[in-house]
């Protein structure tokens, strides 16, 4: 009488079912988890879910277009909910988006191009709200590109899915998900990509599972000892498994909320079995139904099955609503009369992968129960035990159930006649809990392995959830620079969530009725995230969310002061090229080769350009050009100028200095030449092989932006793979200019035309200065930002190209240019040597001290006009006649090479007479030379080690002495015009040695102006 009074074919229960159905629609969620409100247009779905939503019209799969409502949630919860004002900002696009969402205003990219992180979903409601959660916080807080993970290529889960997706994870603990991500290194969008949408070649990948269940304690152990997983960490929720019965049960019956009432012990045990047997009766699915309850297979329908089952699915549920209602029958389990000692009640058991000591408790309490599922426990999986639950409070009809909190379908319940009243079993003990059964036992083939220890029969403990992370996740996050750092890793494992938080979202999702299958759950959710902002926003990691601002904003200002200083480089190298060539027959172009000059002022060219293309904006090619001008422009300078400095000083070194300081052709075009096409061979190999493109850098700054994190600068920089090609180029340009520099400064005090030995080492010092301020720069690059670097890096070359200019070039032109007058001031002459010079011996004397000639011992200074002494007339007078008479006073000079003299030495004078009477008076033909064409003043070392001794005189002498009379010198070699190298200038003559000079030689020289 019970049974018939609980069937829905009774009309008083019919009544109270139709009022009951629109309340248990919102617990049958796991079929048509795709559904959405239909609608013809938007203001139905507004209507029906909120602002955003629109009407879409789909293919319905029948040759039509149905409309449906779709998620308003789609661009964003918290933008959404609280309005743009409030929050702006549209949610970040992950890999389940369309391609171009962020062009259809749906989404924005990653600005910090965070890594993707994927969350399982799993198959229960705590959990699937967890997860949603955190794809909602790390999407719209934190600019994270989140997914969902529901371990089938089928189910989707993703809280922003267009069409209200609400899928249960096919898997409740997928290992495989978390070994994949590490396996391909954390990137699940490559393991996604690769999934073909074929269920079975489906493979999962995530790096979080955000719930774990006791049950787990093995599972959890093997993962971490694999370094599958980090250790274990709480969700913030306690679960509790427990026995349950409806509040009507409980009602009618209240010796079945403790075991004491459940045990079939003692003289009532027979009545407690037989009592427990006709109470709970066992579900029966739609199908078997239809065979056994029913003559054509559910064809007419009736109250229970409104038609037969349509799909395999639909033939294992026991309750769907709207088709079928459900069933309990009484099979021969339940029969006491045929089995009156084996007979037992219906428990609706939990699989035994999960946490389920049912068996070992009803055994040893002796409770004559057991579940009937397709389990080989005999449990049922979660699905299906959601539905003969909805099926037993539809028609009423009573039943014990293993159950677990914190759950959505206990919460529904809550203040109904169907509210879940937990059973009282033992106190659960520390014994008792070392004394479960494992899995293993639990799921073995052999019954009596389910029974394990009376030890292990108490009632299950509270315990707190866990969830587990892929053990990489923790370095690969750290393992990048903190301005990039990805905030997922710390918010994943810091987030809590409790069992009344989880409560609250249950309640709004199952009272709200319109759409449970799909829209409800999201704004339950969403509700909750969006008035706990504050909550949520406790679990962000410090600094986040980052703003970013780009840098080169602030350095806008210096940008164009680089570029308009390395145009004005430019410039001033052209120019320069201009008056070299307008020049360049000119001496003091000539003493300093114009060829040189102009590989010089090519480089100097090249340079400027990179300086320009450093103050620009970073492109794959601009990258590329920079290092193509500047270390070809570096080539073009140093390698000639090394060349030109190593020559001047292997000539000074060596005891034949009758050689030209002019470098040959082939030396300096060759070696230049060489290098030149080793620099483009390494430059071609760079650009082929790990080309230096632009980059995104990311500057973490300590200023907080509006939302509470810090700003990130955002830089561009070219930079190539790998650094040892920049090591590389800035270590051969050291090398050069650091050789060459060295040189340069031993020959600074040699006495060259035009100052020429000053100013190579000025260029050769102000390269080495500035090349290391670049290679400093490039050092130091990380702790500034990018257009920082570029803007110093451009500065430094265009100031180095200028320094050069200006000193070395300009100081030519000006003295190309310089009036008449102002030359006669200076008295120059030119280097010269003869073969054999080292062996002279000077027997002349010399009037009055030596010390009182060489007057206040002023060094010689360097590069100037050449002026020569107008040549004298002919006087007929021989060379021994004028060279030991005259009173001639000594110049004493610096001169490097005189520290290669040796003690004892006699010193050689500088020294003129006329060679003229020699040339006419001799009459031997044969002996008869040709006039040289020297300079007028020849220069010697002195006696002492760093001077030299000028003696001003007539036209050109030997330098070589033999029994006390000077012999002419011979013509010049062919295609020479004298012996001599380069001009010098003296650094002040007096008016006494003028006028001495000038008495002296009266009557050979036409004194006056000129001489001056």
């Amino acid at each position: 009488s019970k049974q018939n009074m609980r069937s829905p074919k009774c009309a008083t229960c019919r009544s109270f079912n139709g009022v009951r159905r629109s309340l248990l629609l919102i617990s049958s969620l796991y079929l048509y988890t795709h559904a959405s409100i239909e609608c013809n247009n938007d203001d139905i779905c507004i209507e029906k879910y909120r602002e955003g939503s629109r009407c879409l019209h789909v293919d319905n799969g029948f040759n039509g277009m149905t409309g449906v409502c779709t998620n308003p949630y789609e661009s964003g919860c918290l933008r959404n909910y609280l309005g743009s004002d409030t929050f702006p900002t549209l949610r970040t696009c992950n890999s389940d988006d369309p391609p171009d969402a962020a062009l259809q205003g749906i989404c924005t990219e990653s600005p910090s191009k965070y890594d993707e992180i994927r969350i399982l979903s799993q198959g229960w409601e705590s959990s699937m709200f967890s997860s949603w959660l955190m794809q909602i916080a790390l999407s719209e807080l934190m600019g994270v590109p989140t997914t969902m993970e529901t371990s089938s290529a089928e189910k989707k889960f993703n809280f922003y899915d267009p069409t209200n997706a609400f899928d249960y994870g096919a898997e409740d603990y997928d290992y495989d998900a978390l070994r994949n991500a590490l396996s391909n290194k954390g990137d699940c969008r490559a393991v996604a990509a690769d999934n073909n949408g074929n269920e079975d070649d489906y493979v999962s990948c995530a790096h979080v599972m955000p719930e774990v269940w006791r049950g787990q304690h093995e599972a959890i152990e093997s993962a971490e000892i694999d370094n599958l997983i980090e250790p274990a960490v709480g969700t913030g929720g306690v679960a509790k498994f427990s026995w349950y019965v409806p509040k009507y049960t409980a009602t009618e019956d209240p010796s079945l909320l403790t075991h004491f009432g459940l045990t079939a012990n003692g003289p009532d045990g027979q009545a407690i079995r037989r009592k427990l047997a006709e109470t709970f009766l066992r579900p029966v699915r739609w199908k078997d139904y239809c065979e056994n309850f029913t003559p054509d297979y559910c064809e007419e329908g009736d109250e229970v099955a409104l038609r037969a089952p349509e799909t395999e699915e639909e033939e294992m549920q026991y309750f769907l609503s709207g088709s079928f209602y459900g069933k309990f029958n009484a099979t021969a389990e339940n029969d006491c009369d045929a089995n009156p000692e084996t007979c037992t009640g219906h428990i609706i058991n939990v699989e035994c992968t999960w946490t389920t000591y049912v068996i070992p408790q009803a055994h040893h309490l002796n409770i004559p129960v057991s579940s009937s599922g397709p389990d080989v426990a005999g449990g049922y999986p979660h699905l299906r035990i959601v539905e003969i639950i909805d099926a037993a409070v539809y028609n009423k009809a009573d039943f014990l159930l293993y159950w677990f909190t914190p759950d959505a379908k206990v919460q529904s319940y809550i203040g109904t006649d169907a509210e879940f009243q937990r059973v009282l079993l033992p106190p659960p003990t520390q014994k008792c809990a070392d004394a479960r059964l494992t899995e293993e036992q639990r799921c073995s083939a052999d019954p009596m392995n389910w029974i394990g220890d009376v030890d292990g029969s108490c009632d299950a403990e509270a315990f707190s959830l866990r969830k587990l992370i892929v053990s990489d996740l923790y370095e690969r996050t750290y393992a990048v620079d903190a301005a990039s750092r990805s905030p997922a890793y710390d918010f994943v494992k810091g987030i809590c969530i409790d069992d009344l938080q989880l409560d609250e979202m249950f309640t709004h999702w199952l009272s709200r009725g319109v759409d449970p299958q799909s829209y409800d759950a999201r704004d339950a959710v969403c509700q909750w995230a969006a008035e706990n902002l504050d909550v949520l926003k406790k679990f962000v990691p410090h600094g986040f969310p980052r703003s970013n601002r780009f840098a080169e904003n602030e350095l806008q200002f210096y940008t164009y002061v680089a570029m308009g200083v390395g145009g004005l480089a430019a410039l001033l190298v052209c120019l320069s090229w201009c008056a070299t060539l307008f020049h360049r027959k000119k001496d003091v172009m000539l003493s300093s080769q114009v060829g040189f000059l102009l590989m010089l002022l090519c480089g100097l060219l090249f340079v400027s350009v990179g300086a320009i293309l450093y103050a620009f904006q970073p492109t794959t090619t601009i990258c590329i050009s920079r290092q193509w001008f500047v270390v070809l422009g570096f080539s073009l300078q140093l390698i000639p100028l090394f060349v030109k400095v190593a020559y001047i000083n292997s000539m000074f070194q060596t005891t034949d200095r009758t050689n030209e300081l002019m470098v040959g052709p082939l030396r300096l075009y060759g070696t230049t030449g060489v290098f030149f096409c080793l620099n483009i061979i390494f430059l071609i190999v760079w650009t082929l092989v790990d080309p230096p493109v632009k980059k995104t850098e990311e500057t973490l700054m300590d200023e907080l932006n509006p939302e509470g994190g810090f700003y990130v600068d955002i830089d561009y920089v070219c930079a190539s793979e790998s650094s040892s090609w920049m090591n590389a180029t800035y270590i051969y340009q050291l090398a050069i200019i650091f050789g060459a520099m060295t040189i340069a400064l031993q020959n600074r005090s040699i006495v060259l035309d035009f100052n020429e030995g000053r100013k190579l080492a000025f260029v050769t010092t102000s390269h080495f200065l500035f090349i290391l301020l670049q290679v400093l720069s490039w050092i130091f690059r990380d702790h500034f930002s990018a257009t920082f670097v570029a803007i110093s890096m451009s500065l430094l070359l265009s100031t180095d190209t200028i320094a050069i200019v200006i000193v070395y070039f300009f100081t030519k032109i000006r003295d190309v240019n310089k009036p008449a007058k102002a030359q006669e001031a200076e008295f120059t002459g030119r280097l010269s040597w003869k073969s054999g010079m080292d062996s002279f011996t000077g027997n002349r004397k010399r009037r009055g001290s030596d010390s009182k000639r060489r007057g206040s011992g002023r060094s010689l200074s360097s590069a100037g006009s050449s002026t020569r002494f107008p040549r004298r007339r002919s006087s007929g007078r021989s060379v021994s006649s004028v060279s030991s008479d005259h009173d001639i006073h000594a110049l004493p000079m610096m001169f490097p090479g005189s520290s290669q003299q040796k003690k004892g030495d006699s010193k050689l004078h500088w020294a003129a007479a006329s060679c003229r009477t020699l040339y006419e008076s001799d009459e031997d033909t044969s002996n008869k030379r040709q006039r040289p064409n020297g300079p007028d003043l020849l220069i010697t070392p002195g006696s002492n080690d760093n001077e030299v001794e000028l003696v001003a005189g007539l036209p050109p002498l030997s330098i070589e002495e033999e029994n006390s009379d000077f012999n002419c010198l011979d013509a010049p070699p062919s295609g020479q015009n004298s012996y001599h190298n380069s001009s010098i200038k003296i650094a002040k003559v007096s008016e006494s040695l003028i006028a001495k000079m000038g008495e002296a030689f009266k009557d050979d020289y036409d004194y006056g102006k000129n001489f001056k």
